[in-house]
């Protein structure tokens, strides 16, 4: 690829990338995502404001441990990449200019990219419920500590956010890096995963798909006995304090190699598979839309 086609290239993805964060769907999930926020954080910002304490900014990795953000996080983000592959007739002109390869690369790195602009979000929007109440530390601050070793604000407050797991385990840089990190790359694994069916079958079965493993998700938290699912909801594998732990049921959640593994290598299949099918494939216009 010259110099050329590469910066056209590049502001196609870019132009791509600036139409799906503009679009209805994108900031219904951004909407989505702001009411989660506010109904997890509701009870800590009373909390907050009546102790008198500020928080620092490291929530992301407390409120992705509670599995009511992280189950419905997962469902936004299938409901975000659910048009995948995000076709319409526009899409027959840019892949004949394009090419085939360079417009499935394309579709690749838009869901990248989104994945880390939801999770960036994720990160700052629940902050917002806090202004001006917000110190910035390096340590995790007394209110984040207590909501993990005192159970005195989820009686008071009704707060059920809080690990002190997390906050034993990790630093707070350590704890945002990681944390944001695997939602990242749990996004674009779930994203890659949702095309690479709709490529195959159809936009319907994707979106059956994303649906069957949030639903798991919520039935380890309804029954013990499906714990196990965990090895198999991607977005169970963002809660830190799980990770690699041994449970009272005699079996370790996963591992970070674990999600590593399956995530990375996961993704690198879908991909192929993308481009396999992609490749040969004839589509039909009108059942896309």
């Amino acid at each position: 690829m010259n110099d050329r086609l590469h910066h056209q290239w590049m502001r196609s993805i870019w132009f791509s990338y600036l139409r799906r964060v503009t679009s209805i769907r994108f900031v219904c999930s951004v909407l989505f995502l702001l009411a989660l926020a506010c109904a997890i954080t509701s009870g800590l910002g009373k909390f907050v404001s009546e102790s008198g304490e500020n928080i620092t900014p490291w929530l992301m990795p407390i409120l992705l441990d509670h599995k009511t953000f992280a189950t419905y996080y997962g469902f936004i983000v299938c409901y975000m990449f659910s048009d995948v592959p995000f076709m319409n007739r526009t899409e027959l002109y840019w892949i004949l200019r394009e090419g085939r390869k360079l417009w499935c690369l394309e579709k690749i790195a838009v869901i990248v990219m989104e994945a880390v602009t939801l999770a960036l979000l994720a990160m700052l929007l629940p902050l917002c419920f806090f202004i001006p109440n917000i110190q910035f530390s390096w340590e995790w601050g007394k209110v984040i500590y207590s909501l993990g070793f005192s159970n005195y604000a989820s009686v008071q407050y009704n707060i059920y956010v809080g690990s002190s797991t997390i906050v034993t385990r990790y630093t707070p840089l350590q704890a945002m890096l990681l944390c944001f990190g695997l939602v990242v790359l749990v996004s674009v694994f779930v994203g890659l995963l949702l095309f690479i069916i709709s490529l195959y079958g159809n936009r319907l079965m994707a979106i059956a798909v994303g649906v069957a493993l949030m639903t798991m998700q919520l039935m380890i938290y309804a029954a013990p006995t499906f714990g196990r699912f965990s090895y198999i909801t991607p977005f169970y594998w963002c809660r830190l304090s799980t990770i690699g732990n041994y449970n009272m049921f005699g079996w370790y959640y996963p591992s970070l190699c674990y999600i590593l593994l399956v995530s990375i290598i996961g993704g690198i299949l879908c991909a192929f598979g993308i481009f396999r099918r992609t490749k040969h494939m004839e589509y039909v216009w009108n059942n896309e839309e």
